[in-house]
């Protein structure tokens, strides 16, 4: 089997919780994998980057047109991409992580980004899913032979503990309504320890609720500091991205509760509170686990051992043998 010379994206990682790809990469370093570091867009890193003169195809490549970019980078036999740039390749294999599904869903919300995924997958590229939830609709959207399309989870890497947790942090992706009816309540649980109501969103997001839901919102720059004080952390989502943070509270020791999407449903369950946002007794849900010592002793102990799949080194296993399947066709 050909062993595999990846080059690796820096720019790929859509989660504020450090270099989610560089981790990657030193991971498959250690079981002997050839790794090189490139960049599309500018990212600050102590890696050394390959030059692919990003800046000038980039309105190019972000729809999957223009030159090839292995023209950069010859000795590479997988060049793996994960951000919103594709780039189109002539003789590597092009390996394209999607962890975003909104752009599917809604193709007049980014219609390019829609059109770019159809192109590298009409000109086969291999796709990887976070979740077999995702890929069964990644499967709906583009036009994907089988053994074109994998499920691997992205890297997360949290190494802290959290003892001494005040807050109750929220991380709001997708719809704020059940967010905005739990408000009163979070609120209330979260000063009744002393702590802050801490939500985790977009700026566009922040500013439409700051008036009508009151609240600390910080940018996902800073989600890794609101997860150091968190003494629960409530993941609010429709389903269409990987649910990265919460898997970065359950590796701290923090109690996490999520909406019952069915990519949550896949991932989190048996370690995290899940319900329908619907269900008039979800809130109640959260109230328990905020107070109840028992519960959060089981919640925290289930939740460390499954964040041990998403470890650098477990997922760098999974990406490994993806990439030897992939150069041996």
């Amino acid at each position: 089997m050909t062993s595999p010379r990846v080059a690796l994206d820096l720019a790929g990682s859509f989660e504020a919780l450090g270099e989610s790809t560089a981790e990657l990469g030193g991971a498959l370093e250690r079981l002997g994998t050839s790794v090189e570091y490139f960049a599309t867009r500018r990212v600050a890193t102590a890696h050394e980057c390959s030059s692919v003169r990003a800046a000038l195809w980039r309105p190019l490549w972000s729809r999957h047109r223009g030159p090839a970019i292995d023209r950069w980078l010859p000795t590479a036999t997988i060049i793996h991409v994960a951000g919103d740039i594709v780039p189109p390749v002539r003789h590597a294999h092009l390996v394209v992580s999607v962890d975003d599904l909104r752009p599917l869903r809604d193709r007049q919300r980014d219609s390019r980004r829609a059109a770019q995924l159809r192109r590298a997958a009409e000109s086969g590229a291999t796709v990887v899913a976070s979740s077999h939830a995702a890929g069964r609709e990644i499967a709906q959207h583009l036009p994907l032979r089988p053994d074109h399309l994998f499920v691997v989870a992205p890297p997360v890497s949290w190494t802290d503990r959290v003892h001494e947790g005040v807050d109750l942090v929220v991380n709001l992706t997708g719809s704020a309504t059940p967010f905005r009816t739990w408000h009163a309540g979070l609120s209330a649980l979260a000063n009744s320890y002393g702590g802050r109501l801490v939500v985790v969103a977009s700026r566009e997001a922040a500013a439409e609720l700051r008036a009508s839901a009151p609240a600390h919102y910080v940018p996902r720059s800073a989600a890794a500091s609101a997860l150091q004080r968190a003494r629960l952390v409530l993941h609010v989502s429709d389903g269409a991205r990987f649910p990265s943070f919460i898997f970065a509270a359950m590796a701290a020791g923090v109690p996490t509760c999520a909406t019952a999407t069915e990519v949550n449903r896949e991932l989190l369950a048996g370690v995290s509170y899940l319900a329908d946002s619907r269900e008039p007794d979800f809130f109640e849900g959260v109230r328990l686990l905020w107070h109840d010592e028992a519960r959060r002793a089981i919640a925290r102990s289930a939740g460390i051992v499954r964040a041990r799949d998403v470890a650098p080194d477990a997922v760098a296993h999974q990406y490994r043998e993806m990439y030897e399947r992939i150069t041996s066709w």
